[in-house]
């Protein structure tokens, strides 16, 4: 069935479908793949139901598709999980690229939208992607929902902050929320994280003359290196 569809199923539909969080409007299948492959983690509570359900079953000339999808929304499988089969089943990605998501809709079985963000923030971390790792978080950690949060929970995400901006080599900022990390979670690991990003911050805090412009890459992969090896 995935074959089938994606080859025959080009056409733009007549009316886009508004995702109203995001001020944006998908006008065929290509772009709907896209989306939900790209933000499946991220997806609003409730996007997954009949009003896309309905677009896909009157604009994309998918009903059974459609059916499918409503069926599996009333057994109660969530948002990821539909995201994921929706993929599975139109077939514009393969078996392999669809891992994550599918391993992410059985790790929130159960669990409340901060967890679920949380996870997927966790996930951006794990394939390096920083800069949005960094951006979910910090939208967690300011959220409502952070105030029923145990400690020990915000101290492991303002860890994850840390790693993330190690990631990038801005140790000061990455030395602050490891600092925060240990100021709630009480663990060692933070600790020892703090003082490795303190510790490999003091070379480039002191004023250098380089002989060649490039000596400072070379200098700053060397400690890229040395800090994965202490912290990540």
């Amino acid at each position: 069935m995935s074959s089938e569809l994606w080859i025959c199923r080009e056409q733009t539909a007549d009316k886009p479908f508004c995702v109203e969080s995001l001020d944006l409007e998908l006008h065929n299948l290509e772009e709907l793949c896209y989306f939900l492959y790209e933000n499946a983690m991220f997806l609003e509570e409730g996007l997954m139901g009949e009003p896309l359900f309905a677009w896909i079953r009157e604009e994309l000339g998918l009903p059974r598709l459609a059916e499918l999808l409503a069926e599996h929304r009333k057994q109660g499988k969530n948002d990821i999980w539909c995201a994921w089969f929706f993929l599975q089943e139109i077939g514009m990605y393969d078996s392999q690229e669809l891992v994550p998501i599918r391993q992410m809709s059985k790790e929130l079985s159960g669990r409340g939208s901060f967890w679920r963000r949380k996870l997927a923030a966790d996930q951006l971390l794990r394939n390096e992607r920083y800069n949005r790792c960094i951006l979910e978080y910090e939208r967690l950690l300011k959220g409502r929902e952070a105030l029923d949060q145990e400690p020990e929970l915000l101290g492991d995400i303002h860890h994850n902050l840390g790693v993330a901006y190690a990631g990038l080599f801005l140790l000061r900022e990455a030395a602050n929320q490891f600092a925060l990390a240990y100021e709630q979670n009480q663990r060692a690991q933070s600790l020892q994280a703090k003082e490795n990003a303190l510790l490999l911050l003091q070379p480039l805090e002191i004023t250098q003359e380089w002989e060649e412009p490039q000596d400072w890459g070379v200098h700053l992969l060397e400690l890229r290196e040395e800090y994965k090896k202490k912290v990540m």
